[in-house]
C-alpha cells in the first residue's frame, strides 16, 4: 500500500468536534418521573410524580393508599385490590411486607431471576 492510500488500516477519524457534548443521558439534569397504579383493564386508579433520581419503592406504599374506593355491587366498597403485579423497580423487602400486611396478594418480578418480558402472564 502507498502512503494516504485507503485500506483496511486506515484509523477512524477524530470523533467529537465543538457542537458536540455529552451524552444526553450523564448530564445530570433535574428531571420527574411518573408512577401509575391501573387496573387490569389500563384505567388509571392512582398516579404520583417525583424526581427522576428517587427510587422506585420509595412511593409504592403512598400510591396504593391513594387508590379510591373501588364501586362495586351492594355492600362495602372494596378498598384494596385483590392481587398487585409490579415491575422490578418495586422488588424490595418493605415492598413485599406492606403488601402481606395488607392481604393482597404479591406478583413482583425478581431482580436477577425473571425476566421483565414474562411479568403479568
Amino acid at each position: 500500500m502507498e502512503p494516504g492510500e485507503r485500506g483496511p488500516r486506515e484509523r477512524a477519524g477524530q470523533k467529537g468536534g465543538a457542537a458536540t457534548g455529552k451524552s444526553p443521558t450523564d448530564r445530570g439534569k433535574p428531571g420527574t418521573q411518573r408512577h401509575g397504579v391501573v387496573d387490569r383493564r389500563g384505567i388509571p386508579l392512582a398516579i404520583g410524580l417525583t424526581a427522576a433520581n428517587r427510587p422506585d419503592a420509595t412511593v409504592f406504599e403512598a400510591l396504593l393508599e391513594a387508590i379510591e374506593p373501588i364501586k362495586g355491587r351492594r355492600g362495602r366498597p372494596r378498598r384494596r385490590p385483590a392481587k398487585l403485579h409490579a415491575d422490578k423497580g418495586d422488588d424490595v423487602r418493605h415492598c413485599r411486607r406492606y403488601l402481606h400486611r395488607r392481604g393482597i396478594k404479591v406478583r413482583i418480578a425478581r431482580k436477577g431471576i425473571e425476566a421483565k418480558a414474562t411479568l403479568g402472564r
